[in-house]
């Protein structure tokens, strides 16, 4: 009887041991997959077969400008952010002071680091906490960045929609305002 047990272990022994293996590797079995499919998409030949496994490149790999980090980044980062950004500026007012709340005084604005943008922007509205008294608030001025001018005891996430002249162009931006 053991003998007819001896080829059925060998036989279940192989696939054990390989299921272990890919356990073991799978997330850089994983990430050799991922890299190799990548390697296709941007037009490597990928043969496999009797003969083994062959990767060849049909372009050179030369670094363009647009493939270093820092270019990706840049790339990246003017996709994704906002042409406009808040501002804020607080200064402490004992006079304001109420309730064991110490009181500022804050001055939030636009800006944009393209100079004609604000010329561009028809109003902002101002999302302020709210337990602020009106915590919605419009300014149309542009004479000082669509400046609001108000004051406050804690600190918080404030939102702004900027309204653009062409009324179909709405930027939603934030900023936490720490004083």
């Amino acid at each position: 009887m053991s003998k007819d047990i001896a080829p059925l272990l060998q036989t279940l022994c192989w696939p054990l041991v390989v299921g272990v293996i890919v356990i073991w590797l799978h997330d850089p079995i994983g990430r050799l997959i991922r890299a190799i499919a990548k390697r296709v998409e941007d037009g490597d030949s990928f043969e496999a077969g009797s003969s083994g496994v062959k990767l060849t490149s049909t372009q050179p790999r030369l670094a363009t400008p647009s493939e270093t980090p820092i270019e990706k980044a840049v790339e990246h980062r003017s996709k994704h952010i906002s042409p406009v950004y808040l501002l804020h500026r607080a200064r402490r007012d004992q006079k304001l002071d109420k309730d064991d709340h110490e009181y500022y005084r804050l001055v939030i604005w636009i800006d944009s680091d393209d100079p004609d943008f604000l010329s561009k922007v028809e109003e902002v509205t101002y999302y302020l906490h709210s337990t602020f008294k009106d915590p919605i608030r419009l300014v149309s001025n542009s004479d000082d960045g669509f400046a609001l001018k108000t004051a406050a005891w804690g600190q918080f996430l404030l939102s702004a929609a900027v309204k653009m002249r062409d009324g179909k162009t709405t930027y939603n931006i934030e900023r936490y305002l720490n004083f």
